[in-house]
């Protein structure tokens, strides 16, 4: 539901004093840009949830609620920020609360242009390192999830049947 700005101004307070955070740009042209559904994958993040999606890239970072449920993962509106507007993956996390107004979930899936070892991922065309760790502490996140973007498209066609290619 709706968050008061306090509750979020402090939220984001915290998220940009944490070591790497750096200062947040206020960034407000995320439009969402439609929903889409894809079969999902049995594991532990596949539990009935409600979790972030985030494709970060080089050039954009696109946010999305996905619930998930059966099985089954629903994506809501996307979100797209300029990656290179905002310190870090934290801070664009807070801008886009603060465009909407809301807290977002407490689980996240990130799907990174990169490598991912030990839970940390070092983007292979931007200088932003993400660390599962670091961006939970950072956010108060219950679960953050890193992924290499590759294996998630792979991981998306490995499941999604024949009437979703």
């Amino acid at each position: 539901g709706p968050t008061t700005p306090n509750a979020l101004d402090k939220r984001h307070s915290l998220a940009r004093g944490s070591g790497r955070e750096g200062e947040r740009t206020d960034d407000r042209e995320g439009e969402p840009r439609g929903e889409g559904e894809a079969r999902a994958g049995t594991n532990e993040l596949m539990q009935d949830t409600d979790l972030v999606a985030i494709d970060l890239g080089g050039t954009h970072v696109r946010f999305a609620r996905a619930a998930v449920a059966a099985g089954r993962v629903t994506l809501g509106p996307e979100t797209v920020l300029r990656t290179n507007a905002h310190a870090s993956l934290a801070a664009a996390w807070c801008a886009v609360e603060e465009a909407q107004g809301v807290r977002l979930p407490p689980s996240a899936a990130v799907a990174v242009a990169g490598p991912i070892t030990g839970g940390r991922a070092r983007m292979t065309n931007h200088p932003w390192v993400v660390d599962e760790a670091e961006l939970r502490a950072a956010l108060g996140l219950d679960r953050v999830v890193l992924l290499n973007d590759f294996a998630a498209v792979a991981h998306a066609v490995s499941v999604c049947g024949p009437d979703g290619l």
